[in-house]
């Protein structure tokens, strides 16, 4: 009895530390967040817009239109904005979009979304025209569109 009971310790000890590992494995909750719209050097002209957004709501916009970078700084959100945006970050399920296209469209432009939590960093690039198609997407960029233009008195062409 007692071989039995000290047998379902360890079994007890060792699922204990296997789910542990998984937990540890999984996707963590990113910490910051980084958008660019692409094109900077399009003929078109409207430049690229970048924004960098941390956890406590700090956010760092710049337009670079064929090289020449504008920063506007560091903005720092409300908590309901903050709130909204990563809502809107985590709907958008980045870690797991799968784009359909490899190439784009002519003179289409990629967007490229960031996810960062301490050393990792995941990138996802997603056709403009492809992330028109995706609801959350589509609503993530037009809250960033709306950030640029509140704190910038810009109103941003993200395409």
């Amino acid at each position: 009895m007692r071989a039995f009971a000290f047998l379902s310790s360890i079994g007890l000890l060792l699922i204990l530390s296997l789910t542990g590992c998984a937990a540890q494995t999984s996707p963590a909750v990113p910490q910051a967040f980084e958008f660019s719209s692409g094109g900077a050097y399009h003929f078109e002209g409207f430049g690229e817009w970048q924004i960098s957004l941390d956890r406590q709501g700090e956010l760092n916009i710049a337009h670079n239109v064929r090289g020449d970078v504008t920063n506007y700084g560091v903005f720092p959100l409300s908590e309901a904005e903050t709130a909204h945006i990563w809502a809107q970050i985590e709907a958008a399920d980045l870690r797991n979009l799968k784009p359909a296209r490899e190439t784009g469209l002519p003179d289409e432009v990629q967007y490229i979304f960031v996810l960062k939590d301490g050393d990792t960093t995941q990138e996802v690039k997603v056709w403009v025209g492809e992330a028109q198609q995706i609801p959350e997407i589509a609503a993530l960029v037009e809250s960033i569109g709306a950030l640029i233009e509140k704190y910038t008195q810009q109103k941003p062409v993200l395409r």
